[in-house]
């Protein structure tokens, strides 16, 4: 018996020693203080540990994305000096990269689902954008085959304040369908019309 109780003080005085700058005023007595004392330390330090592993997981994840964020500025850099963009379009991309690195750290999240199974994409999108597509004149009473087959030619775009999305006179791409936002249509001549389209463009 004594030879445990020695044992246990020695594993106290040890965890005490690395989990703690010190020893308070209030120490353990019996054996069972004792226990409880080193189980209390052994659950906090397994908890300093996860908790410390973690922001270092979240550390290393951010400091990831930040650098891919200043490679593509010293890009964008280099591509704005050699082609001599004027000031104007050099600060709508920079702007652009910064929207995007906000948004969602840079990640291309679209590479993302097209690394999973047809079908499973075809989940993906119908959740996405199915709703979208059904709220289209055109499409509310197609079959849900149907809108499957059109979710896999569905592009995802963002456009920004001033940007054209289509010309008069540039080639038919496909339908553009606005998810959030504003469309307008400038007619030459006469200034800005109404929204593109009857709902959607």
């Amino acid at each position: 018996g004594d030879v445990m109780y020695w044992y246990m003080l020695s594993l106290y005085w040890s965890l005490t020693t690395l989990t703690t700058v010190g020893y308070g005023d209030i120490t353990p007595v019996s054996s069972g203080e004792v226990w409880y004392t080193i189980s209390v330390e052994l659950i906090g330090v397994v908890v300093s540990a996860v908790i410390t592993g973690q922001v270092a997981v979240l550390l290393a994840a951010y400091e990831a994305a930040y650098g891919r964020y200043h490679h593509n500025i010293e890009l964008f850099n280099m591509f704005i000096y050699v082609n001599a963009l004027p000031e104007g379009l050099s600060m709508r991309m920079l702007n652009c990269i910064d929207y995007f690195f906000d948004k969602n750290s840079g990640l291309d999240l679209l590479s993302v689902i097209s690394q999973v199974s047809p079908g499973l994409q075809a989940e993906v999108q119908l959740t996405m954008y199915g709703d979208l597509l059904m709220s289209v004149h055109l499409l509310r009473d197609m079959p849900e085959g149907v809108i499957k087959c059109i979710l896999g030619h569905v592009k995802h775009e963002e456009y920004f304040t001033e940007d054209y999305v289509i010309r008069a006179g540039d080639p038919i791409r496909g339908m553009f369908i606005v998810h959030t936002g504003r469309m307008e249509v400038l007619v030459p001549n006469q200034g800005m019309g109404g929204d593109g389209g009857d709902d959607q463009l």
